[in-house]
């Protein structure tokens, strides 16, 4: 793709039409490739809002714009490395600093410390007029979480065990901030969850990405993998946005989507932060800090019902030993042979990529879907399953599984 210099390059398209280029894939992502770099190209933007300007002395004057899921920074020479955050790099084929949407706060906050003023192009969301229209007194510990996240700068992740509150929690840090909205959930089943809650609290229409629909409104909820497809073009729509369960976002995909929104206000919430992989540490970087946390012992007994852990060891029959064993070696050996690290953070990219581009590496892939499938729902764990719900037949029971397939079979 050819470089040029000036103020908004274009690439031509088949039609004629002369569109932005992608510039987050081709300088952040180079090696960005396939149905990925696909998603990444070049869409036509939205119509600018009026300027904003800082209220600073500054001598010398910059301009922030939004450009493909990037914030650009212009007027301000190759050599002011130190007044910008180190997320800012100078960019020679625009001629201008270039850094991830998300860096927008930073970068913000950086200028008016230099006492250097802008003009903001960049940022395309609104204050929302109304607030919250439906309360219900906070639980204290639903109170603490959301003074504890703003005293963080409105930056951080919410840590609260499943049937605290947390969706609540997200409606009174909305209702305080007061801007337009993106709430993004794992999955469809949940978006449906966050609209019903969202329309009742603030009696006003909700807009969807997802599922087929692309409605957007100053209080939209979607899903990750709608974020990722259309953050690059939505990413300066809103000030805020709230990642539900957001031990989902550090994944390469759903961390590209969180870098290109601009949003400075964001709030993740989830009752289970750790990832074995290890990825969970770049949730500060996309969201921020844990700001507050209630673990679920805190909270039994007065807020959640009292509980009690049993663990049971099923073994696995000497059939399913040996296919474990089995399914497991064609992995391992894979996975040695190819250098890869599983336990590093690109451990499972890597996999992933290495495994599609032989016949040896499909194998490895439908082994390693095979010895995880025994490990969480072999037959015989299955079948003893099978003898704690007759067990309990009297009683209500809630079931989770670490896959779909499990809880198809189990149903």
């Amino acid at each position: 793709m050819p470089h040029t210099a000036t103020c908004r390059p274009h690439v031509a398209t088949a039609t004629g039409r002369r569109e932005p280029a992608g510039y987050f894939a081709s300088f952040y992502l180079p090696a960005i490739g396939g149905a990925e770099a696909r998603r990444w190209r070049s869409r036509r933007p939205s119509a600018r809002r009026p300027r904003r300007r800082a209220v600073t002395t500054g001598l010398d004057g910059a301009q922030l714009g939004f450009a493909a899921g990037t914030l650009e920074i212009r007027g301000l020479g190759a050599d002011s490395h130190g007044v910008l955050p180190p997320s800012c790099r100078w960019d020679p084929r625009t001629a201008c600093f270039r850094c991830p949407a998300a860096a927008y706060a930073d970068v913000v906050r950086a200028l008016m410390r230099h006492d250097i003023a802008y003009d903001d192009e960049a940022r395309k969301y609104g204050v929302l007029a109304d607030g919250l229209q439906v309360r219900r007194d906070p639980r204290p510990f639903q109170t603490e979480a959301l003074d504890a996240w703003r005293q963080a700068n409105a930056r951080g992740l919410v840590v609260l065990p499943t049937g605290a509150g947390k969706t609540y929690v997200a409606l009174l840090a909305i209702d305080a901030m007061r801007r337009d909205t993106l709430v993004v959930a794992p999955t469809l089943d949940l978006v449906a969850q966050w609209y019903d809650v969202l329309k009742a609290g603030f009696r006003r229409e909700v807009g969807v990405l997802g599922g087929g629909e692309h409605i957007v409104k100053p209080i939209t909820v979607g899903t990750y993998d709608s974020a990722y497809i259309h953050m690059e073009h939505l990413g300066a729509s809103f000030g805020m946005v709230v990642f539900d369960e957001c031990h989902h976002l550090p994944g390469d995909a759903f961390s590209l989507a969180a870098q290109s929104c601009l949003a400075p206000y964001r709030l993740g919430l989830t009752a289970t932060p750790e990832r074995a992989d290890g990825r969970h540490e770049a949730l500060t970087q996309l969201v921020g800090p844990i700001a507050y946390r209630r673990d679920i012992d805190e909270l039994a007994g007065d807020y959640l019902a009292d509980y009690h852990v049993e663990r049971i060891l099923v073994e696995l029959t000497e059939d399913e030993r040996a296919s474990y064993a089995e399914a497991r070696g064609i992995y391992r050996d894979f996975v040695t042979g190819q250098g890869i690290r599983m336990s590093s953070p690109d451990g499972w990219t890597q996999f992933i990529i290495r495994s599609s581009i032989s016949a040896e590496g499909r194998r490895a892939m439908a082994a390693y879907q095979r010895q995880r499938s025994l490990a969480f729902a072999a037959p015989s764990k299955l079948a003893y399953v099978d003898h704690l719900l007759h067990r309990h037949r009297n009683d209500r029971v809630l079931l989770f599984t670490e896959r779909n397939n499990a809880a198809y079979e189990m149903s």
